[in-house]
């Protein structure tokens, strides 16, 4: 995640280029090569299962809500 002037951007990823195994998806969507700017209360998938079907309610999947406001 870049943050810069209020805004903030996910990138899928390591800072080098290099994409993640299992993607990184926002809403169920997947993060361009762009990155995503995010929105107060996305929803951020990291290790989804199945990437058809990026769910953050099953075991073993990173999930996390984006909130702007925080310090």
């Amino acid at each position: 995640i870049r943050c810069s002037q209020g805004q903030c951007r996910l990138f899928d990823g390591s800072p080098d280029g290099h994409n993640s195994m299992n993607g990184t998806y926002v809403n169920a969507r997947p993060v361009p090569p762009s990155g995503h700017e995010l929105c107060d209360g996305d929803v951020i998938v990291l290790a989804a299962l199945d990437p058809d079907n990026p769910r953050p309610d099953l075991p073993g999947v990173a999930a996390l809500l984006f909130h702007a406001g925080c310090p």
